[in-house]
Order: structure tokens, then sequence, then C-alpha cells
């Protein structure tokens, strides 16, 4: 079929099946001939000014790198793929490479840009009611929170070996507030007229 494309010049039917033949290279692993042809239909969608072609093979391309672990190509491509698709105004198209970004940056450690990524994409979801899309956002955002408070659990304890510990130690001594004592809010009132009721 692509030889046939390529003799009658049609380049949007060469591009079409040359991404198709990625498509099949990429979920048989085969990164490298899927990268090929995903870059070849990417030169006739081009050619043809074919923008909505030209975003899905960046796209394709991104998910190819992040899939390798070339998070920076990943990057890169998807952020082009981002711009031609707000240029179009295509909220379905910029919602899922906004999702796809967000993995990236989690990957890198990034966690405010994912956040800042999956919440544009849970916006847009919203607004074209696709509340499946938008729970599955809600519980990309729930692990991203909890991965967050591990690394940053784990910096404390490198920045600050023996920090946690010494807390812990420090919680057993602490005076107890009695129920005649200031409360401990601030408020002036005793303990147990304020806090402690």
């Amino acid at each position: 079929a692509l030889d046939l494309y390529k003799k009658v010049d049609n380049l949007t039917g060469v591009a079409n099946v040359a991404s198709q033949m990625g498509l099949l290279q990429y979920e048989r692993k085969n990164y490298g001939e899927a990268e090929r042809l995903y870059r070849d239909a990417l030169e006739h969608f081009r050619k043809k000014e074919d923008t909505e072609g030209e975003a899905n093979l960046l796209s394709n391309l991104g998910t190819l790198y992040y899939q390798t672990e070339q998070l920076d190509k990943a990057q890169e491509e998807f952020e082009k793929a981002l711009s031609l698709l707000r240029k179009m105004d295509h909220p379905l198209g910029i919602s899922g490479v906004l999702s796809n970004l967000s993995h990236i940056s989690e990957s890198k450690g990034e966690y405010g840009d994912a956040y800042a990524q999956l919440n544009e994409a849970r916006k847009i979801y919203e607004q074209l009611k696709m509340p499946r899309e938008v729970e599955t956002i809600h519980q990309h955002i729930a692990r991203l929170d909890q991965k967050a408070g591990q690394s940053l659990d784990k910096m404390r304890s490198e920045l600050f070996p023996g920090l946690s510990n010494s807390k812990a130690k420090s919680n057993q001594f602490e005076t107890k507030i009695g129920r005649n004592d200031p409360c401990p809010c601030g408020s002036g009132k005793k303990y147990k007229k304020c806090c402690g009721a």
C-alpha cells in the first residue's frame, strides 16, 4: 500500500500508512523501526500541511521516547505537539498531551510541573464532560501526592540525618498541657475553656 501511495504521489496516504506501520512496529517493541516510520510519516504530514497529523505523530514520538526512557526527547516532542494543538484549539488533544507530559515531569521528580499539567488536563476534561478521564486524573494526582511526600521525606532524611529520630524522642518529653494552663492556640483563654473543651 505504501508503494502504491508513493507511485501516485498521495502524501496523505503515504503518511497514514507509514504512521500505521510505525504503530505496529511500536507494539512489537521494534522501537528503531517505529521511530523511522514515524519520522517518515511526520515529514509527509508536514509537506501536506496537515497540522493534526503532525501533532499526532509528534505525540507518538513522545510516547516512543518515554517508553525507551529518553525523557528529554519525549518532553520535546510532546511540547511541540502541545504547541500545535493549542494553535488548533483542540481541547481533547491538549488534555491528552498534558497528561502524557505529567508522566515525564513525574519521572524527572518535577512534581510541581506534573501537578500543573494534570490540573489543566482535568479542567479540560471537566469542560468536555468526561467523568472517567477526570477520575483518572484525580487518581494520578493522589499517586503523585504520595510520591511527592515520600520524596520530601527522603530529602529531609538525607539533609538532616537523625532529625526524624530526635523529633520522635523530643515528643516523649513534651509537657502535658493542664486544664487550667493558657491555651497554646494563643487565644488567652484557659485550655479547658478553649481547645480542651
